[in-house]
């Protein structure tokens, strides 16, 4: 059934529907009556054959392009096209379906859409443009000016909020945040007033930066980025020991003294300490005398003012130091977040324990990111799945979820610990792997028991199956290397007490026998030098000048032999 033929106009559409088996025999022409009504022209309904599929075809022409859409009628009553399908009462949706195709393509309806709501080709070409370093001095700056260079240097478009635009005109950027990249640096500048930028696609224009109220994001351009390299890799000077001693001297006194030695820009999260009344400048803070690594120093001190610190890495892999408040917000999940009060209510103003919460289909995920041995307090993960199977937030790569992401960086660590292992020798080096193992194996574990209680109250939902399973061979694991570290640390210890208990009774025995020989031969020696003994040999008429240094080279000698001679009776075992 054919409703319109179509000339060549630029990206245009036609759209035929076929028929699946078990379709009722008045379905096409009441689908027809409802796309006409819808004002969908171009259609063309007909029976199904073999190899029929949903696809899409671009056919380019001379005045633009032809998109050829094949739909598939079911005998649910549903309209299957490529990456969604439609009830006959969602004909508004389908023509918007039709214009996403006219304005973007049809690889856009098709492809894979991951963190942002963009493909994985229009997300790296996002990342590879705010990757840049930012050229200019920054301190002091209008953060329009940033914005510019920005624009000027990326081809990218930024729009700013009209909402903001009048305030962000007259912003300042606080700190130095030249060498940085783009997309960090500006997410921390805007951080710091309260504003995030994130890439978005609207229909028919490219990928552009918008900059709006951080509350009005749903997804905002992070501070860093998840690395694989280990942390003597990505920071060395962070982990040569210094012996130091602080006293008298504020947290930004001794924070500023530090950064020129750890060889990277030290940024502070301006919003959190300000949302926290934290004053670096007012809080005094003390170490006492110790040998010790710079970033455990800066964690000592930052916990003084319930601050922490972390490495990060940029989008061009930058490192630098972010300073933050782990509990800054009054609010841990974001608001936007369409949460019920019931589950709202029952957080508090920390993370607290792993947990998983439950209500009218809602599951809200309480994880722990992979803990390290200085960190005083835990870094919250949170996941929200919704009744309809949407999860928050969406994971940073392709075909991944956010919280097998986080299980893969648990994986990771213990890959490094796993490494670190194999060329361990010495009982400090097994230490201090206990030492990173036993804050992750509390972690791990508590986290795969948090996944089997989500399993729990969703039984139906496989993938929370999947995950848990994961979560167990991670935890397993974990399990398995602390057991192993501390056996080979108890058999190296053992090792070295059975190696000094030996070395000890070889000492004594020898002792003992040099004791025996003092005691046969003192008497003798102590009566020949109070009477003056001395045996006569007939060396005593050799002519000296004849035979020099003849007879003191045989006394040598006879005393080297008899002395070779001693040894070998003493150590004998």
């Amino acid at each position: 059934m054919a409703f319109a033929a179509q000339a060549a106009l630029a990206d245009a559409y036609s759209l035929t529907i076929v028929t699946d088996k078990g379709v009722s025999i008045t379905a096409p022409q009441e689908w027809g009556r409802r796309l006409a009504q819808a004002g969908i022209d171009n259609v063309r309904i007909r029976g199904g054959r073999a190899g029929d599929q949903a696809d899409i075809e671009e056919t380019p022409l001379s005045s633009g392009t032809l998109y050829r859409i094949t739909g598939v009628l079911t005998s649910g009553g549903k309209l299957t096209l490529p990456g969604e399908s439609f009830t006959i009462g969602q004909t508004a949706k389908l023509r918007d379906y039709l214009d996403r195709v006219l304005a973007d393509g049809g690889q856009a309806i098709t492809a894979q859409r991951g963190q942002y709501g963009l493909t994985k080709e229009q997300f790296e070409h996002a990342f590879t443009e705010l990757g840049r370093p930012i050229p200019i001095s920054t301190k002091g700056q209008p953060l329009r000016a940033i914005v510019d260079k920005l624009s000027s240097d990326t081809g990218l478009v930024v729009a700013v909020d009209p909402l903001v635009s009048a305030t962000f005109a007259r912003l300042e950027c606080r700190d130095e945040l030249q060498s940085l990249s783009y997309g960090c640096g500006l997410a921390i500048a805007l951080k710091a007033e309260g504003l995030a930028l994130a890439p978005e696609k609207p229909r028919g224009e490219p990928v552009r930066v918008v900059v709006r109220l951080a509350s009005d994001l749903k997804e905002r351009w992070p501070i860093g980025w998840p690395t694989k390299a280990r942390g003597t890799e990505l920071a060395p000077k962070m982990f040569e020991k210094i012996n130091v001693e602080i006293d008298g001297f504020s947290l930004q006194e001794a924070v500023d003294a530090i950064g020129p030695r750890i060889e990277m820009p030290v940024l502070w999260d301006h919003a959190a300490m300000d949302a926290k009344r934290i004053d670096p400048a007012a809080v005094q803070v003390k170490l006492p005398p110790a040998s010790m690594a710079y970033h455990r120093i800066l964690s000592r001190l930052l916990f003084q003012a319930r601050l922490r610190g972390e490495v990060r890495v940029d989008e061009s892999g930058t490192i630098f130091y972010w300073i933050y408040s782990p509990m800054a917000d009054t609010q841990l999940i974001p608001q936007q977040w369409a949460l019920p009060e019931a589950i709202r209510n029952r957080l508090g103003d920390e993370v607290g324990r792993q947990r998983a919460m439950v209500h009218d289909g809602h599951l809200l995920l309480v994880l722990h990111a992979p803990p390290a041995p200085d960190q005083d307090a835990r870094e919250g993960r949170f996941f929200w799945r919704a009744p309809t199977g949407e999860w928050r937030p969406q994971a940073l790569h392709h075909g991944e979820t956010a919280i097998g992401e986080l299980i893969d960086e648990y994986d990771k660590l213990l890959d490094r610990i796993d490494a670190d292992e194999d060329v361990a020798q010495s009982a400090a080096a097994y230490f201090d792997l206990l030492t990173l193992l036993n804050p992750l194996v509390r972690a791990s574990h508590n986290l795969h028991q948090t996944l089997q209680q989500a399993r729990e109250e969703l039984p139906d939902v496989r993938q929370l199956i999947l995950l848990r399973d994961r979560a167990y061979g991670t935890a397993r694991r974990a399990e398995l290397l602390q057991a192993d570290a501390r056996n080979t640390l108890d058999f190296v210890i053992a090792r070295r007490a059975e190696e000094q208990a030996d070395s000890s009774r070889r000492q004594a025995r020898a002792a003992h026998r040099l004791n025996v020989l003092a005691a046969l031969t003192f008497p003798l020696l102590t009566l020949c030098a109070v009477f003056g003994a001395n045996l006569e040999h007939g060396l005593e008429q050799w002519d000296a000048a004849a035979t020099a240094p003849t007879p003191m080279l045989a006394v040598v000698g006879a005393g080297l032999l008899l002395g070779a001679v001693l040894v070998g009776y003493v150590t004998r075992k």
